[in-house]
């Protein structure tokens, strides 16, 4: 079994009929991705210093690959392929209710992820 994290893309489906699509899961490298950018620095006997600006964004940067959503003229809003600081003040032009039903997907999703996780191990296990 290989322990490269293998690419997928999974669609969650929004109110209002829109969706997003996300990472199935964060390779090592997009974790502390998420991790650095949610802290202002950290040093080695120091408490963490939490950006609160961008800790609650960080993982949803990470996760997002693309999304339905639209401007006011009805054009597409492009977030796919574009850099981290760009998806980030695009998620940062939502309106709250919306940039918290993304959050609480991909929150959704991981929690799904963690419980199919401990039941194949469990599975493997006994």
């Amino acid at each position: 079994m290989s322990r490269f994290l293998k690419p997928e893309i999974v669609r969650i489906n929004l109110t209002g009929g829109d969706w997003i699509t996300i990472k199935k899961q964060l390779t090592a490298g997009e974790q502390r991705r998420v991790f650095a950018r949610s802290t202002k620095g950290a040093r080695a006997g120091q408490p963490i210093d939490i950006d609160l600006e961008t800790a609650g964004v960080s993982n949803v940067v990470e996760y997002l690959i693309d999304w339905s959503f639209t401007d006011h003229a009805g054009h597409p809003v492009p977030i796919k392929d574009m850099p981290a600081e760009y998806v980030m003040a695009t998620l940062n032009s939502l309106d709250s209710d919306s940039f918290n039903e993304i959050q609480q997907a991909i929150t959704d999703h991981e929690a799904a992820l963690a419980e199919e996780k401990k039941l194949q191990a469990t599975a493997s296990g006994s």
